[in-house]
């Protein structure tokens, strides 16, 4: 599924996140398989939630990139293209990092709230 989204588009990154993103979530389950790389249901909705709380600055992690490459490597997240399947996070090349929730409905749960976060966060210009 393809949905029209613009990264740049304020209203349409927010109605996404918000309605979208959420109800999309909402019709996983622990048996949905993979339809992207190799991360069950549950892996994949905390690792949003990781994502989300990285950008509002509620988790830090070391930028392993080379602060003369930064902005040109930053301007990526604004670039509407499709991210491509091989694409590997750097900061997760050991590995993704222990299950944190109980089970895959606490996980969406706790994804709610920092959603919100997020597109507060992104509102207020931060």
């Amino acid at each position: 599924m393809r949905l029209p989204f613009d990264v740049n588009d304020a209203g349409l990154r927010e109605a996404f996140l918000c309605h979208e993103l959420v109800a999309t979530l909402e019709g996983l389950t622990e048996a949905s398989a993979a339809r992207w790389g190799g991360m069950t249901a549950q892996q994949m909705v905390e690792h949003l939630l990781w994502a989300f709380e990285c950008s509002t600055g509620r988790v830090r992690v070391q930028c392993p990139t080379p602060a003369a490459v930064l902005e040109r490597f930053k301007r990526f997240l604004y670039d509407n293209r499709p991210t491509p399947h091989d694409f590997m996070n750097p900061a997760l090349a050991s590995g993704l990092p222990p299950l944190r929730f109980a089970s895959l409905g606490a996980a969406r749960a706790a994804q709610v709230p920092e959603i919100g976060r997020f597109v507060d966060h992104v509102n207020d210009g931060a």
